[in-house]
């Protein structure tokens, strides 16, 4: 596996991760999206993995569906 296709993979679990964690807590997208200070397309592309979430992103969201970090990286 090459290191982009790497990143590709890691920016999708991440997503994965936080979408089901927000669904989980019954958030809509657009909730989360407002909490975290980006438009709901931005969450969105974040959720699917087309866009790499920043450190100080994923600790916006880790505050908000309270999980550490950590838990959307496995």
């Amino acid at each position: 596996m090459t290191i982009s296709e790497t990143e590709t993979a890691i920016n999708k679990l991440v997503g994965i991760n936080i979408m089901n964690k927000r669904k989980k807590l019954g958030y809509s997208g657009q909730f989360l999206a407002d909490c975290i200070g980006v438009s709901q397309q931005q969450l969105s592309r974040y959720e699917r993995g087309n866009s790499r979430i920043s450190v100080e992103m994923l600790f916006k969201v880790s505050v908000i569906l309270k999980e550490p970090i950590s838990y959307f990286l496995i």
